[in-house]
């Protein structure tokens, strides 16, 4: 296995808890893992943060630890090429220490509780995601006969199929090469949580696999970095979870699995009261919503595709009539006419399908706005007061939003903050490509009729 010679293990930073910079540390490990359930309302936190702080999260696969692989990860992934040194520890910790049935459990590793400050029953939690970066240089991709869409058809009957898929640099960006019989495959990069969500209010000692309006095991590729995505708080404290990382995912996942590789996460969590001022459209709805630069995204769930996707229409359809005052039958014609429905994914036993309503569509009924929160002092145990966000021109080409690079330029000069690259003034930048174009995160978020991308981590010059 060629995998890429240069790459930087991403070890654990250790014990959770709070950084010297500021930051807030989780990572997967025997005392701070659930393998195959979920944190319920009675979970014990494992970690306590305010609302406004950031979060670290080094998460780690389940796949090569399961039973079918041997549950000894030391020895899957050597026989698979992957050298001791890029073994992540904890990964072997987990699978000698952590209690786990594949009968009764699920099959993911899931880091939490976290206690956010301030959370009560009714209330929000945003959890805007700032970075994901591979924590190892290798994903593993598997099949089982019993799962996945062709289950009974591949693989054959009482099998299962693990592939190892290493990284590699190509000249588009990293690439996971997937081989097979000597043909090479590149699948490009796009990482992200499958499990994101807070505790529920009834359940207990939740099963992983299927999702809930309070999120779980939800499998949407487009909450990668740059998107936030909201969930309801049913308990005090909101009970933040994660787990299930990805370093890529077909819509749909049919397979059973997605290129499954461990994960270093950064989130911004905080906690909204007035969530009906600020997202009229969704407040109240019960079931988390996400958005990233160009799209807000609704997911339906159900036992059935049908109803998954009857549940998705509902979710946008009342978006969309609450959020910009539009009658709920012109509302409905805009969904048919405008707005694509995928497949989350199809395995999970809850089904999930998700709408992609574009921001394109709503420039005349939307004030685009951008801000600079910066990054804790050390010693702090959040992040600075946000600047007041400034409205910045912008324009479409129907389906993207771009945004005149001056403006951009502007703002970061008055912040005194500079990008980590040089933009023309005279560009015009897509909001989804702000953050690759000044190398800082940039997250956009719904308050109101304002679309705001808030610049974050910006260091004074």
């Amino acid at each position: 296995m060629n995998m890429q010679p240069d790459f930087t293990i991403l070890h654990s930073c250790g014990a959770a808890g709070r950084q010297p910079d500021g930051t807030f540390y989780l990572p997967t490990a025997p005392e701070t893992a659930r393998w195959g359930r979920l944190p319920d309302g009675g979970s014990t936190p494992v970690l306590s943060m305010p609302s406004g702080g950031t979060l670290v999260v080094d998460a780690v696969s389940h796949e090569g630890l399961l039973e079918d692989q041997g549950r000894n990860p030391a020895r899957f992934f050597s026989e698979n090429g992957v050298p001791d040194g890029a073994i992540l520890p904890e990964a072997v910790d987990i699978a000698r220490s952590v209690r786990h049935s594949p009968d009764e459990d699920g099959p993911h590793l899931v880091a939490g509780p976290v206690f956010v400050e301030g959370a009560e029953p009714g209330d929000i939690l945003k959890v805007e995601v700032l970075s994901l970066s591979p924590r190892v240089p290798y994903a593993v991709s598997a099949c089982r006969s019993d799962k996945g869409v062709l289950a009974g058809e591949f693989p054959k009957p009482g099998a299962a199929h693990s592939k190892l898929v290493p990284l590699a640099e190509t000249e588009q960006g990293p690439r996971a090469v997937f081989e097979a019989s000597g043909a090479q495959v590149e699948i490009p990069i796009r990482p992200f949580f499958g499990i994101l969500g807070t505790a529920g209010a009834d359940a207990r000692n939740p099963h992983s696999v299927p999702p809930t309006a309070a999120g779980g095991n939800i499998d949407i590729a487009e909450f990668s970095a740059g998107a936030a995505v909201y969930f309801p708080v049913h308990v005090r404290g909101a009970l933040f979870y994660a787990g299930d990382p990805h370093f890529a995912q077909g819509n749909g996942e049919v397979s059973l699995t997605a290129l499954e590789g461990s994960l270093r996460g950064t989130f911004h969590l905080s906690v909204i009261k007035d969530a009906a001022g600020i997202l009229p459209g969704a407040a109240g709805s019960g079931t988390f919503f996400g958005e990233t630069a160009s799209h807000w995204i609704f997911a339906g769930l159900d036992e059935s595709l049908d109803g998954a996707l009857q549940n998705a229409v509902r979710a946008a359809l009342r978006f969309v009539s609450g959020q910009f005052s539009i009658p709920e039958n012109d509302a409905y014609l805009y969904l048919g006419a405008a707005v694509d429905f995928s497949v989350s994914q199809a395995v999970d036993r809850t089904k999930g399908i998700h709408a992609a309503v574009a921001k394109a569509h709503f420039l005349r009924l939307l004030t685009f706005c951008l801000r600079v929160e910066r990054a804790p002092d050390d010693g702090e145990r959040r992040m600075a007061p946000p600047e007041p966000p400034q409205a910045v021109s912008v324009r479409t080409d129907g389906t993207t939003v771009f945004i005149k690079a001056a403006a951009l330029l502007e703002l970061l000069e008055k912040s005194g903050a500079a990008p980590r690259g040089s933009i023309p003034a005279g560009d015009w930048i897509p909001l989804s490509g702000l953050s690759d174009a000044i190398g800082l995160p940039v997250v956009w978020a719904t308050e109101g009729r304002r679309a705001v991308g808030t610049i974050y981590s910006v260091q004074k010059k």
